[in-house]
């Protein structure tokens, strides 16, 4: 089964604002992917997780139940920006 994927020639990006590319290359979510359970919680499985926890050790922030997202989420403040960090209650 062959894969197509579009890409936009160097005319199509220079016909956009410069504005629009430094307000797209924002990062303002990171999903950290692992299993739930302790029976992963060990496993390399949850490397996702385990960046996510760092990333969330370092800044002070903390995990709260979402039941919109299906997960935790919590509001981290990484390089001076603020991000989204998402750890899915789901099985991958």
């Amino acid at each position: 089964m062959a894969a197509f994927f579009f890409t936009p020639g160097r005319a199509a990006i220079r016909r956009r604002p410069r504005r629009y590319h430094q307000r797209m290359s924002a990062i303002r979510l990171i999903t950290g992917l692992g299993n739930i359970g302790p029976e992963y919680e060990d496993t390399r499985h949850n490397a996702g997780f385990w960046f996510v926890d760092e990333i969330a050790r370092d800044s002070g922030a903390r995990f709260a139940k979402e039941s919109k997202f299906f997960g935790e989420v919590a509001r981290a403040s990484l390089h001076g920006g603020q991000v989204w960090l998402l750890k899915p209650g789901t099985y991958m």
